[in-house]
């Protein structure tokens, strides 16, 4: 017997006179809500057990603004792994995702505002769940409570814009969190709860990073993280917390926690021993000399923030040249002067990385960076004339969020060869001398796949999207105003593992080796003759020679490999 269970909880703050208000507990009334759904409504409420990723992308893509409650809730043979939307900004009402045992990423990256609460829960002591990633980074207010609660398996969340709580701010129960940042949040008006979190060796909760938070309007309480040591990113005085502070030390609640507030410390009798939790800012000149004496010898640093717009190449590489682990990030915008971007020993960042407006910079390259935990994000104002030509970070295997590159019309190439994961969007927008580009090794993206408006020019066309290894997209596909794009004959997912809509639009005639892609989108299956050979390695060399078999027809051949010999170039050409 099929038990279905419907929450539905509906708040109208502001009556919307000609919304819609969306209730679905069927098949037929996904098709009315579909058909009715425009960018403001009332109220959505879903709990139609059999609601596929793709119905409920679909339907998403198309709200904006719900004036009351968003709900979904989730029955037992529910199979949703993606809720996610581009489109979202605002939730007047409360957002409550309930149950989904199968979900595996909510993404919400443009939603900036919820009216009341968002409680995102699950069954009790859900150990075997596979929710992983929780993504709201635009997401600023909340006007009620913010509860994520008994997800075990999520492993990274992201409020990074978030500033205000007006009621309760909760995290219980998520065994698995290993990063808990919020680098931009103030205040609390209510509770601050972080519960049995990332209590295993393997994904442990080290950290809290709040280092903005001013007040706490109830108690503060922080228990039964096994692996929390270090508060030395968080901003709070204990005198602005209103009620209660419960951080207990003993070696079954949190470990030896360091604080770096001496207030703090000294009410909870806390160490101050903070180490290697340095933030650097540097705004203007003065702040240079300070942070080299900061840095001294150390080569892991919380966070780095430039935005001083004449420092130089040499006094950047001062800074940077020995750094190999960054604990929340890296920002660089509005530099000036600088040419090249250079990182040689960057290993890991376990916040974002990102480069704004820096317009002489022609290129990026971090050799031996593997993973950045939340997002990659490269951007120049539109219409500005980068000179930005190459991004390389070709050791680089995990974006935890997003990688998103837009406006930099300079950019020939984007070297990524070991990327395997994306968690949410990657989205190349208006890089419109890209002609460069392949992920050999990506495996899956979180959220959509958006190409658009890339490697434009004759010059320098976009001809082939190579993604041979990606089996799953967690949204939609969209490639648009890509002129030049010929080939998906090196693009290996399988249409049906495609959440969201497939959109191909103002491109050349293409052709796919999938027929089920080519019967989606109406394509070709001609790939015979559309081979481009890219030799940068001896492994390539072997690789190319077998893809070129007998043909003496080819799309091109590009060879850069240094230690190519005489019979190897022989056996390719």
């Amino acid at each position: 017997m099929k038990i279905l269970v419907v929450v539905a909880i509906v708040l109208i703050s502001w009556p919307c006179v000609q919304c819609e208000q969306l209730v679905i507990t069927s098949s037929a009334e996904y098709t009315n809500s579909l058909a009715a759904a425009t960018a403001t409504i009332d109220v959505l409420s879903v709990s139609w057990e059999d609601i596929s990723d793709r119905q409920l992308a679909e339907l998403l893509s198309r709200i904006s603004n719900v004036k009351g409650d968003l709900t979904i809730t989730c029955g037992p043979s529910s199979t949703l792994k993606y809720i996610q939307s581009l489109n979202l900004t605002q939730v007047d009402g409360g957002l409550q995702i309930l149950n989904c045992m199968e979900l595996i990423d909510i993404a919400f990256p443009s939603l900036t505002t919820v009216g009341n609460n968002i409680i995102v829960s699950a069954t009790k002591n859900l150990a075997q769940g596979k929710l992983r990633s929780v993504n709201f980074e635009s997401l600023e207010t909340v006007s009620g409570h913010l509860q994520l609660r008994d997800h075990w398996s999520v492993t990274t969340v992201d409020f990074s814009a978030l500033q205000t709580v007006d009621g309760n701010l909760v995290f219980f129960r998520i065994r698995r969190l290993t990063d808990l940042s919020m680098p931009n949040l103030r205040q609390v008006k209510g509770n601050l709860v972080v519960i049995e979190c990332g209590i295993f060796e393997n994904t442990a909760l080290k950290e809290i990073e709040m280092p903005l938070l001013q007040q706490v309007g109830g108690n503060l309480n922080l228990r039964r993280n096994l692996f929390l040591v270090s508060l030395c990113d968080f901003g709070l005085n204990p005198s602005n917390v209103g009620n209660n502070l419960a951080i207990p030390i003993s070696p079954i609640e949190n470990r030896d926690l360091s604080a770096a507030r001496p207030a703090l410390a000294n009410v909870l009798n806390l160490s101050t021993s903070c180490g290697t939790a340095l933030d650097i800012t540097i705004a203007k000149k003065e702040d240079f000399t300070t942070a080299l004496g900061l840095i001294g010898d150390s080569t892991k640093l919380d966070s780095i923030r430039i935005t001083w717009s004449d420092i130089t190449d040499i006094q950047l590489t001062q800074v940077l040249e020995n750094v190999t682990e960054l604990g929340r990030g890296l920002v660089l915008q509005n530099l000036n002067t600088i040419t090249a971007l250079f990182l040689p020993n960057l290993q890991v960042v376990k916040g974002e990385f990102v480069v704004l407006d820096c317009l002489k910079v022609e290129r990026i390259e971090a050799p031996k960076l593997t993973a950045v935990y939340s997002r990659v994000k490269v951007h120049t104002v539109a219409n500005s004339n980068p000179v930005l030509t190459s991004i390389e970070m070709n050791a680089l295997q995990l974006i935890g969020t997003s990688l998103n590159i837009w406006d930099v019309w300079s950019l020939n190439t984007i070297a990524l060869d070991s990327l395997q994961h994306v968690g949410s969007l990657m989205r190349l927008y208006r890089l419109r001398r890209l002609y460069d580009f392949s992920m050999l090794k990506l495996e899956s993206i979180g959220a959509d796949l958006e190409i658009e408006e890339c490697g434009r020019f004759e010059d320098t066309p976009l001809k082939r999207l190579e993604m041979p290894s990606l089996s799953a997209i967690g949204g939609g596909l969209y490639l648009r105003r890509n002129f030049f794009l010929v080939s998906l004959c090196e693009f290996g997912v399988h249409p049906n593992n495609i959440t969201g809509t497939i959109v191909s639009e103002d491109n050349r005639e293409l052709t796919v080796a999938r027929p089920e892609m080519a019967n989606v989108l109406n394509l070709s299956t001609d790939c015979s003759v559309a081979l481009e050979i890219v030799i940068k390695s001896e492994v390539d060399v072997v690789q190319a020679v077998r893809t070129i078999g007998t043909n003496t027809v080819l799309d091109s051949v590009t060879i850069s490999w240094a230690n190519i010999t005489d019979a190897q170039l022989l056996q390719v050409l």
